[in-house]
């Protein structure tokens, strides 16, 4: 048995989940509520975006970092295990959130959900050591309020605002450059 599947288990059990079950159960519950009165389905779809996102961002956070160090586990791969986990766990999630909110928007929303999270986990992968890398969750999340806010004004802060959702691709292109660069940190 390989190394990486051996610390699956203690991976996944070092995960703190209560934000996880938290998050999606507001998320399930904003889009079943925007499915109801008809109203507010653009927003439900990009806090949930957001909030996936930085879901993915805290996952990177990993309380037994310094005691694992000596395991013959590199940091990235154990990176990995944990943003498989994450996938794993928000995936029913997207689903339900996606099948709840009418179709307005879903063509856009899962690149614009890996946009944010490729963004925000380049962000993480840059904090300095010591430092938590979960402070980087936050960006998903204010650029989506951004977006909402600011994105109607139009001009330079509003179009950066807007550019995870109408442009993802080439930001994904671009955060995927920065997240490759910092695995060799």
């Amino acid at each position: 048995m390989s190394a990486t599947t051996q610390a699956a288990l203690p991976t996944a059990r070092s995960m703190a989940w209560t934000p996880v079950a938290v998050t999606a159960t507001g998320l399930v519950a904003v889009a079943a509520l925007s499915r109801a009165t008809d109203r507010g389905t653009p927003l439900a779809l990009s806090l949930t975006v957001g909030a996936l996102a930085a879901l993915a961002v805290l996952a990177l956070r990993d309380p037994a970092a310094a005691l694992l160090a000596a395991v013959p586990l590199s940091a990235w791969r154990r990176r990995g295990l944990r943003l498989a986990w994450i996938a794993v766990a928000v995936l029913p999630v997207w689903l339900v959130v996606t099948a709840l909110l009418p179709a307005a928007g879903l063509g856009t929303a899962f690149p614009a959900l890996l946009a944010l999270s490729t963004c925000a986990l380049a962000v993480a992968v840059w904090v300095p050591d010591g430092k938590d890398p979960g402070r980087a969750a936050a960006l998903p999340l204010l650029w989506v309020a951004a977006g909402s806010t600011v994105g109607s004004f139009g001009g330079p802060v509003g179009d950066v605002s807007l550019l995870w959702r109408e442009h993802p691709w080439p930001l994904l292109a671009v955060a995927g450059v920065l997240l490759a660069a910092g695995s060799s940190r």
